[in-house]
């Protein structure tokens, strides 16, 4: 190998240092697995390695030995996969927050559609093969929001691997590069205002989280600070505007509990407003500081059109969109519909969504605030359903409601293929088969995959 990849192995040696290893072992990498590690086979048992690629031959320590399987790390690279490449970010053995980098762009892609099809095939028993995935518009600075987490004395950065230890990131080519001049100015107004870091070990401190979200068809930016207490040592926000002038709004979210979860429930504006605007196929969309939408608006788009592709309207449908968010779907399916009904749990988001259909004026879509259970109940029958449920899935009792309506179509938008696969295989036994599955690269150099389906009753 180069020196650039001797490099790389240098860094994975360094990555072993604080593991326990019960033994060297020499492994060739058969594929690789959701979350993101490669797999091998050692004297019949898996062992499952990160930063690994398909056909990779290396030297592996392994530093944690299951019943049934083992867990290694790489000590060296013997033979490199063809698909590999140097990853560019200097971060990236130790930061959480990319899994493939160390792929050729078009080989991640090819990971992504083999992990899709093999969970559909070992969890569903769903053999309708998902396409190749739809390419991001870009592979790097895609993304319109980051969440950093602090850590004292003064870390702002992501979580290092299967940790919460903070590492102190300068610069991430995930998201637009403003967001890392943001950041850094951010940094220095901290010090200055000597305002005290969260500590989520003894639960001391204030500003726990920095999210960032950016409109990326509208330029507009808004930051959110994560406290613990209603206090927040003076801020200049005067300085941030001149500096940023695209900056609309900053917000504060306090967060008193000692959990893992980022947003507390009480929000208040500081500066400018609260929301922020995008544009997702010319229409308009407020969405507020709490409020859910896509990370890739370019992707977004493309997952719209599948959508329309999908239902194939042909203009007197009643659709019923659940887990609709801002109203997103809703209101670019409107125009080529009778009605749309929305259901979405998220007050915010269904205000947001409200305030979207005046934005759009567009008069046959009505939003209601409920949990998609509940809401699907309003109905008896239903022409098409849209879902887009959260990682985990649909609960049984709202797939078995949903068959009730006798839809005539149904578009299942997933971004985890293992409750895509086993939803899949409750609808297939209520009589509605999956006909088509479409893969859209919403999150490049990570292992996450969005899947489109389309469902149709069985003949």
């Amino acid at each position: 190998m180069g020196s650039d990849d001797s490099s790389s192995c240098g860094a994975f040696r360094a990555f072993v240092v604080d593991f326990h290893v019960f033994m060297v072992i020499e492994l060739t990498i058969d594929k690789i697995v959701y979350g993101g590690d490669g797999i091998g086979q050692y004297n019949g048992i898996k062992v499952f390695v990160p930063f690994s690629a398909p056909q990779d031959r290396l030297l592996v320590s392994i530093t944690d030995k299951k019943k049934d399987y083992y867990i290694g790390r790489i000590r060296e690279i013997i033979e490199p996969s063809p698909l590999r490449r140097n990853p560019p970010c200097i971060y990236f053995y130790s930061c959480g927050g990319c899994t493939f980098q160390h792929l050729t762009y078009d080989a991640q892609l090819v990971m992504k559609k083999l992990i899709t099809n093999d969970t559909l095939q070992r969890v569903g028993k769903i053999f309708i093969p998902a396409s190749n995935p739809a390419r991001a518009l870009s592979e790097w600075h895609y993304r319109n929001k980051t969440q950093y987490p602090l850590a004292p004395p003064m870390k702002i950065g992501y979580f290092r691997s299967k940790t919460h230890q903070v590492i102190d990131i300068e610069k991430c080519l995930l998201h637009p590069e403003p967001f890392d001049q943001i950041r850094g100015f951010i940094k220095n107004i901290i010090n200055e205002s000597q305002e005290t870091i969260y500590n989520e070990i003894n639960h001391e401190g204030n500003l726990r989280h920095i999210i960032i979200r950016k409109g990326i068809n509208t330029g507009e930016y808004i930051l959110i600070l994560v406290t613990k207490s209603n206090q927040l040592r003076p801020f200049a926000y005067n300085q941030l505007s001149q500096i940023f002038p695209d900056i609309v709004g900053i917000v504060q979210n306090i967060n008193p509990a000692m959990t893992n979860r980022i947003l507390g429930d009480k929000f208040q504006c500081l500066y400018g407003r609260d929301f922020y605007y995008e544009k997702v196929l010319n229409k308009k969309f407020k969405v507020s500081a709490e409020s859910f939408f896509q990370v890739n608006t370019a992707q977004t788009e493309n997952i719209a059109k599948l959508i329309k592709k999908f239902l194939a309207p042909q203009g007197t449908e009643h659709v019923l969109d659940l887990f609709c968010g801002v109203g997103t779907f809703s209101i670019i399916l409107a125009e080529f519909v009778t009605k749309v009904t929305g259901i979405e749990i998220s007050p915010t988001a269904v205000a947001d969504a409200k305030e979207n259909l005046k934005l759009n004026a567009v008069k046959n879509v009505e939003f209601f605030c409920d949990t998609a259970e509940q809401g699907v109940k309003k109905f008896n029958r239903i022409d098409s359903v849209i879902l887009d449920p959260p990682r985990k899935g649909c609960s049984n009792e709202l797939i078995q409601s949903v068959a009730g309506l006798k839809p005539q179509r149904i578009v299942y938008i997933s971004c985890n293929p293992a409750t895509l696969a086993r939803d899949l295989a409750i609808f297939d036994h209520l009589g509605f088969e999956a006909t088509e599955i479409d893969l859209v690269d919403l999150f490049p150099q990570t292992y996450h995959i969005e899947a489109v389906a389309n469902l149709v009753p069985k003949a």
